[in-house]
């Protein structure tokens, strides 16, 4: 809309927003166009001048005889006012040039502040160097080995859990030193892991592995981990039971996985006889397995040596392990010789000057630890005829046999052994993973297929006549036995070649005509025999003529042959010269007799058979011609036995300790000596302990040393009929001085006639006498335990478990530490006891029975009772006699029967003996019926003929 403005002048000084003053205008007047003439007030503009239009001004200028401006601008009363809204703060407020608000522009705080500060309360970034002076802390801090979270300080040290890096750490050390020292062990093996963390009460290993990694953990694997822990660390240095160095300060784990629960986690067992289990953080290496020979092979290398093992099929590493090994050697041990001056160990062979033949050695144990592998045959013949299976009777203790047909065929493998280990008197069992209990088997066969299943190596197929199963059994990890079956392949030989033998006999010496043949088995031709029936002087010739069959035909008769001829009385020959005779005579005498003399055999005071005695045994001989003249005069008397000795000790006993180890301990003494062997094949030597050695290691056996005596004869095999010997030891037996003693010193056969056991089981010779089993020249036995015939022998006692005649679990026993010597009881209650001796028995009784049995019916015996007597006899004594004492003339009975109840109500019925002071003093038999009811108070219905006669009862003194 157009208004009308009057102008006015109006000068004022401008203020900033500051407050001071602007010098710039110096309180100047606006120029204008022209003058303006001013009455005061408002007035009209008149001049030349220009007006300018501003923003939300209109100017209208007209000329109507006079100037005039109309000057307009906008409604402004509908201008809003501007709301604050959420983090929406004014930025910057609008005006014209006449100070007129036009508009407002707001901005977001929230995105101020993002583009400015860093998020406390959520995820944030910035693009600009961050600056932490002071450090910064990382989770649930916890300083310590054992700590948690992280922590980078304000001089750049850091604590941290771990550190990936995707390309190169540059350290100063690894930079500029290019040295990496290593305390302890390095290895190249085919496996092995990093921890993240262990279950020890589960057993469970998890493994730190990286995205696609594989473990290559297998099996039976042997690991050996070492880790320093806060405690139970090693303090002394030396060797571990596996043969490893031990690391002091540090503790060493060895395990071996029994389940590959998945490629991060499998479950484990220990090595025997060692308690570290494997931990977190810990590194651990796979130096053997012992059924897979790829898995055999490592290398580690130490401060002062580098070692190659190969074929480490137990946890112990042995020299025969060792391949090759560089630098110091003094602690490999080869047959007693210690390479302690630091060379090359080499396929078993030692470089220094000298070449020894080092043979592979085989790890063996003693004591209550011995393993043992045996099998129960070791050769088998197998007839092709016969087949590879037997068939065998179905026997089950069911009442049916359940089957998919209607007949029932089992077979059993007719070509088959089993192993059988042990360690100690302790079975191992079968497994396919090595553990403590248990052995592994690996196996190679020849010309045969087989199975092998827990323990049983059954053939399936023989493909060659002599066929081979070489099995070696792995005991625990600790010890490899080797073993060998093997099977003979044979067939059923052809039908031999048959012969028929005829005979005839002639007048002359000249053979007879052949006889002609026939297929005929039993044919024989005329004039001919199948029987000799000897020459005679009529026919003094008989002569022998053979057919052969071969394959079912008959052959042609051979020429006849002479087969006997008669004799006839020769003419008599020339005597001979008589023969001389030696005769040898005996004497014991203190002294030497004097010499014999005469043709008499014997002379006097001499023997033809040495006489028995305990002198001295004399001998003299003389030479007789035929006619009993002296040929050689009697000979001076030598003699030919010693004065009787005292009696030799008790000589060793010898034990087969196999293959020398320079690391095993030996004995030798007057009661035990040890043999053992050195090298192999055609080069084996045996060597015996001496007694005086005493207990020893490392002293490696010669040909006569303070410690070893080389045995004199050495065969590799020896058949013979008949072998005597003084000593013998045979697969395990010792053979010595009438006795036979097994090397593990329990079982001992002695055949010496004195009053020791014969035979003692469970204890050494020198503790034969306390054995828990032992027999005895007389016959007489000793045995701590057992069973006989169905009856368990304890400690004082024989017992056998049975059921009754009414199918009650039953028990009967005699036992020699309870005043019942025999007793039976069975699981219903019943019970007889019988003390056989002078104290009381059962519930103060010499015989006890009790039955617990309520008949109430018939499903039971009722003929059942505690004691029953059948008695058919003329006997005057009765089929039960009781006697008793006299009452000695008092009111003290003797008591014949006694019958109460079992829980003490009802009557009490008694026979008794008793004097009651009769004139006669004889004593009365009383029949004493307690608590019998008077006549009154019985029930007549229940008696058939109630006749009632009155019975006095008196109850002290019965009837």
């Amino acid at each position: 809309m157009g208004i009308g403005v009057q102008h006015k002048n109006v000068r004022k000084t401008a203020l900033p927003r500051t407050g001071r003053t602007l010098d710039a205008v110096g309180g100047g007047g606006y120029p204008s166009a022209g003058s303006v003439p001013s009455t005061g007030g408002s007035s009209v503009v008149e001049g030349n001048f220009e007006i300018i239009e501003g923003e939300g001004i209109s100017v209208d200028k007209q000329s109507a005889g006079s100037l005039i401006y109309k000057i307009s601008h906008g409604n402004t009363s509908e201008g809003e006012s501007t709301a604050n809204e959420g983090t929406f703060v004014v930025k910057n407020v609008l005006v014209d040039t006449f100070g007129h608000v036009t508009g407002v522009e707001s901005d977001d705080m929230g995105i101020i502040f993002d583009g400015k500060y860093l998020r406390k309360d959520k995820p944030d970034q910035t693009d600009y160097l961050l600056g932490l002076n002071g450090g910064a802390t990382f989770g649930n801090y916890v300083g310590g080995f054992l700590g948690s979270g992280g922590i980078i300080d304000e001089k750049g040290y850091a604590e941290l859990m771990g550190l990936t890096l995707r390309e190169f750490l540059e350290v100063p050390e690894l930079r500029f030193n290019r040295i990496d020292v290593i305390s302890g062990e390095t290895w190249n093996a085919i496996a092995f892991g990093l921890i993240e963390s262990v279950d020890e009460v589960n057993r469970i290993v998890t493994l730190k592995l990286e995205e696609g990694e594989l473990s290559g953990m297998h099996l039976s694997d042997f690991c050996r981990g070492i880790f320093h822990n806060l405690t139970d660390n090693a303090t002394q240095p030396g060797k571990d039971s596996a043969g490893f160095d031990v690391t002091v300060g540090f503790s060493t784990s060895y395990f071996t996985p029994v389940e590959i629960i998945d490629n991060a986690h499998f479950k484990y067992e220990l090595k025997p006889g060692t308690t570290v289990h494997p931990c977190a953080f810990m590194k651990f290496a796979v130096y053997g397995n012992p059924t897979d020979k790829s898995r055999q092979a490592s290398a580690y290398s130490t401060r002062t040596y580098q070692r190659y093992l190969v074929g480490v099929d137990t946890w112990e590493i042995t020299p025969k392990h060792v391949s090759m090994q560089f630098g110091d050697l003094s602690n490999l041990v080869i047959n007693g010789q210690t390479l302690k001056k630091g060379s090359v160990y080499l396929n078993n062979v030692y470089f220094g000057g000298n070449v020894w033949n080092v043979p592979g050695l085989d790890s063996s144990f003693k004591g209550d630890d011995a393993y043992s592998v045996v099998l129960s045959t070791y050769s088998a013949v197998y007839n092709v005829a016969d087949g590879i299976y037997n068939q065998v009777d179905v026997v089950t203790g069911d009442d049916t046999v359940v089957t998919g047909s209607e007949i029932v065929i089992a077979s059993e493998f007719s070509v088959s052994t089993i192993i059988q280990a042990t360690k100690g008197a302790n079975a191992l069992r079968y497994s396919t993973v090595t553990g403590e209990g248990k052995y592994t088997v690996t196996s190679e066969g020849k010309g045969c297929t087989y199975v092998i299943t827990d323990g049983l190596v059954a053939v399936q197929e023989v493909t060659e006549d002599a066929a081979t199963i070489n099995l070696h059994v792995n005991c625990e990890g600790m010890a490899v036995y080797d073993l060998l079956f093997t099977i003979v392949r044979v067939r059923d030989g052809e039908d031999g070649t048959d012969y028929k033998y005829i005979y005839t006999r002639t007048v002359s010496a000249s053979a007879p005509t052949t006889p002609g043949t026939k297929q005929e088995d039993d044919y024989v031709p005329a004039g001919w025999t199948d029987d000799p029936v000897g020459p005679t002087s009529a026919l003094p010739y008989e002569w022998v003529s053979k057919r052969n069959k071969f394959r079912n035909v008959w052959g042609d008769f051979s020429t006849p042959a002479l087969w006997a001829k008669y004799s006839f009385d020769g003419r008599p020959g020339t005597d001979g010269e008589d023969g001389r005779t030696t005769y040898q005579v005996y004497r014991r005498s203190a002294s030497q007799p004097a010499t014999p003399s005469g043709t008499w055999v014997p002379p006097s005071g001499w023997a033809l058979d040495p006489p028995s005695g305990d002198a001295p045994l004399w001998m003299s001989k003389a030479i007789f011609n035929g006619n009993g003249t002296l040929y050689s005069s009697w000979s001076t008397p030598i003699r030919i036995t010693g004065d009787t000795g005292s009696p030799g000790s008790t000589g060793p006993a010898v034990i087969f300790r196999k293959e020398y180890s320079g690391s095993k301990q030996y004995t030798g003494s007057p009661e035990h000596v040890e043999v053992v062997y050195t090298g192999s094949g055609s080069s084996r030597q045996y060597f015996m302990t001496k007694t005086t050695a005493g207990t020893f290691i490392g002293q490696y056996p010669g040909n006569d040393t303070a410690y070893w005596k080389k045995f004199q004869g050495q065969f590799e095999n020896i058949a013979t009929g008949l072998l005597f010997t003084e000593e013998a030891n045979i697969a395990g037996w010792w053979f010595s001085d009438n006795r036979i003693e097994s090397q593990n010193r329990n079982v001992i056969i002695d055949g010496n006639a004195n009053t020791d056991p014969r035979i003692a089981l469970g204890a050494t010779f020198a503790n034969r006498h306390n054995a828990p089993s032992r027999m005895y020249e007389d016959g007489s036995v000793f045995f701590s335990k057992g069973t006989i015939g169905g009856f368990n022998l304890t400690s004082n006692e024989l017992n056998s478990n049975f059921t009754d005649q009414l199918g009650y679990s039953s028990n009967f026993r005699i036992r020699s530490n309870y005043d019942t010597a025999i007793q039976i009881s069975n699981s219903y209650g019943d019970f007889a006891g019988f003390g056989l001796s002078t104290v009381q028995g059962e519930n103060n009784s010499m015989l006890y029975l009790k039955s617990s049995r309520l008949i109430t019916g018939v499903t039971q015996n009722p003929l059942f009772s505690p004691l029953r007597v059948d008695f058919n006899s003329n006997s005057p004594d009765g089929a039960v006699a009781i006697r008793v004492g006299k009452s000695s003339y008092s009111n003290d009975p003797k008591i014949w029967l006694n019958c109460t109840h079992v829980n003490g109500f009802g009557s009490n019925f008694r026979v008794e003996s008793r004097y009651l002071g009769d004139s006669n003093e004889m004593e009365r038999t009383v029949i004493n019926a307690k608590l019998a009811p008077r006549d009154w108070l019985v029930s007549r219905g229940v008696i058939s003929n109630p006749n009632w006669k009155t019975i006095y009862v008196d109850e002290n003194t019965g009837i």
